[in-house]
């Protein structure tokens, strides 16, 4: 996969903190951006820092420094991950109009429980769950969905969804 699109890309302020938006229009289902950042398992994951990305059942990439440390989570989202192997891809579900933030659902990467891992969500969309968790915190139908986008990472198809 190739991520030529980054140069199309720019950290923003939003209403939540910063953001990253597409500064030209994407069709459906272009891969957008290539997550970066060293590699870790849980045990050795840095508490304090709030830009892991879960990439497999005990695998997280770090934060880069780059913009996917300020891609955000929404319950409404606009991507979706693609994990190969230890990369991650963020891939648009739909047509992303020039100007709008790009988002993906934190929980379709996470296996954690809540209490391991939860986040207030101030997404502000009308479908907006309001706490975030782990994948198996989705509610049967939701879970169906990404799946039917294809939007879940293959490590997360085999529990029970």
């Amino acid at each position: 996969m190739t991520t030529a699109f980054h140069q199309n890309l720019k950290v923003v302020n939003t209403n939540t903190g910063k953001g990253v938006a597409v500064l030209a229009d994407v069709l459906p289902n272009t891969t957008i951006f290539e997550f970066k950042g060293n590699i870790y398992n849980k045990a050795n994951l840095n508490h304090e820092s709030h830009y892991y990305l879960q990439i497999g059942l005990d695998k997280y990439l770090g934060p880069s420094g780059d913009l996917d440390d300020y891609i955000n989570h929404s319950c409404n989202p606009n991507c979706g991950l693609v994990i190969m192997g230890n990369r991650a891809f963020l891939k648009s579900l739909y047509f992303i109009k020039s100007g709008t933030q790009i988002s993906f659902d934190y929980s379709t990467s996470s296996t954690e429980t809540e209490d391991e891992w939860t986040m207030k969500c101030n997404c502000g969309y009308i479908n907006c769950r309001k706490n975030i968790s782990g994948f198996n915190t989705l509610t049967a139908e939701l879970k169906q969905h990404y799946k039917d986008l294809k939007a879940i990472p293959y490590y997360l198809l085999g529990k029970k969804i």
